[in-house]
């Protein structure tokens, strides 16, 4: 799954890219394959990728989430991927890593501080990596475990609390 508005930045044309490879290289069971799920807002300017999104038979677009749907989403999610190649700081990322959704990340942003080594960072521009951690959620074992239970550690480090406190304190070192 991805989170985020349709925008040029969250560069969905790699993701789309992405899941198109690891579905070419998906040996389904059954006529079963899985579902990329994004879930974002409509932007102006966004024909085209909402138009390839549409076309899609194995992408599902959700719009208008409620919280409560979209932390279901993460749940029971394989994996939740943020491709930015621009980001202010990467909320769907720590949202995901804090529900225990293994998540993927475009490295080079804000998001490198949050998923550091518990979630897999990928190059923003470059399908094939982002395909292959697609391999490595579906797979799950040993390393998926370890690396999502590091990311919900790492997610309780990010609260609104603390992040008030800090806002605070600098407010008053700079009085």
């Amino acid at each position: 799954m991805s989170v985020g508005a349709l925008s040029v930045h969250k560069n969905y044309p790699v993701l789309l890219d992405a899941f198109d490879l690891y579905l070419a290289g998906r040996k389904t069971s059954k006529g079963k394959t899985e579902k990329l799920v994004i879930a974002g807002a409509r932007v102006p300017g966004d024909e085209k990728i909402m138009e390839r999104i549409q076309r899609h038979p194995h992408i599902l677009y959700l719009s208008n989430l409620s919280s409560e749907d979209l932390f279901t989403l993460y749940r029971n999610a394989l994996g939740t991927f943020c491709l930015s190649r621009i980001e202010g700081f990467g909320i769907p990322l720590l949202e995901a890593m804090s529900c225990g959704c293994p998540a993927c990340y475009a490295g080079g942003s804000s998001m490198d501080e949050i998923g550091r080594d518990a979630a897999w960072k990928v190059p923003p521009n470059e399908p094939e990596p982002a395909a292959e951690v697609m391999k490595i959620f579906r797979a799950g074992g040993s390393e998926l475990s370890k690396r999502t239970a590091e990311a919900m550690c790492i997610s309780r480090e990010y609260t609104w609390k603390r992040t008030a406190e800090q806002t605070c304190s600098v407010f008053l070192q700079t009085l």
